[in-house]
């Protein structure tokens, strides 16, 4: 048998495997096809924290308010647009968290920059001395973060 031959037929069946890969290849590259196959880099949010929070139950009945201001404590810009603030409050019989009570979006108008707070925003919210209290916040970008208060008369 001519082994010359044969190698040659396998050189070209690979040849052409090898063009239409490389044709089908730049044709879904081209098409849009891959890059939404193929996973996206995803830029995580920037970490926040609370600065600072008042949690004030103060008669008359429906002037209570809660204060929240927030810090940016990650290294890049968060752009401007709508934070979430949510309330919940502690139920003392089941000691289940309720809520939210309340939410407001706030709208921020430039960015908030490297170690600048935003705030403060201010949720009116229906509170009794003594309620148990969580504070969630929002950013734009969707970093989450919470604390706890007990409100006060």
């Amino acid at each position: 048998m001519n082994k010359r031959g044969i190698i040659d037929v396998i050189t070209l069946v690979l040849l052409v495997v090898i063009a239409i890969a490389a044709v089908a290849a730049v044709w879904m590259w081209m098409s849009g096809f891959l890059p939404g196959i193929l996973p996206t880099t995803r830029v995580a949010p920037e970490p926040i924290s609370i600065a600072s929070y008042t949690c004030d139950a103060t008669p008359p009945a429906g002037s209570e308010e809660i204060t929240v201001s927030v810090r940016n404590v990650g290294s890049r810009a968060i752009p401007a647009g709508t934070w979430s603030v949510s309330i919940s409050r502690l139920n003392p019989t089941t000691g289940n968290w309720e809520g939210p009570i309340c939410t407001y979006n706030y709208a921020a108008a430039n960015p908030l920059n490297p170690g600048a707070v935003e705030g403060p925003i201010q949720v009116s919210c229906s509170i009794s001395a003594g309620d148990e209290l969580s504070i969630t916040v929002s950013s734009p970008q969707g970093s989450t973060i919470s604390a706890s208060c007990r409100a006060a008369a």
